[in-house]
């Protein structure tokens, strides 16, 4: 499970899926991150990426009530890209392919509604 530390060089080339709030080395998904760590030294990492879940059901919920989350549309979100449709949320996660010490982000298209 890709924890958000730097990966060694043995795993290039490996491509994976995870949700934003582990992968993204900076904006808003690493500065919270970062800010949680401090804040919270000794919590499991396993538990990170719950926190990432929390932080979206919040916003979700004013997105919702505000009317600004509509059906078909896509909110990027920390765990990922979230969208409505038939009442139920949805969510897409950001791919990555390991390179050198580092992350490259994967151009996965979103898939059209049907």
């Amino acid at each position: 499970m890709f924890d958000g530390d730097p990966p060694g060089t043995d795993l290039n080339g490996l491509r994976f899926c995870d949700m934003p709030w582990m992968t993204s080395p900076a904006g808003s998904a690493a500065a919270l991150r970062s800010q949680l760590r401090t804040l919270f030294p000794e919590r499991p990492k396993e538990q990170v990426r719950l926190l990432a879940m929390g932080h979206d059901a919040y916003t979700l919920v004013h997105l919702i009530e505000g009317g600004q989350l509509q059906p078909g549309s896509f909110f990027p979100a920390v765990s990922g890209t979230l969208s409505l449709r038939d009442g139920v949320i949805a969510r897409r996660l950001s791919c990555s392919e390991i390179r050198g010490s580092g992350l490259k982000p994967l151009d996965v298209p979103l898939a059209s509604s049907s």
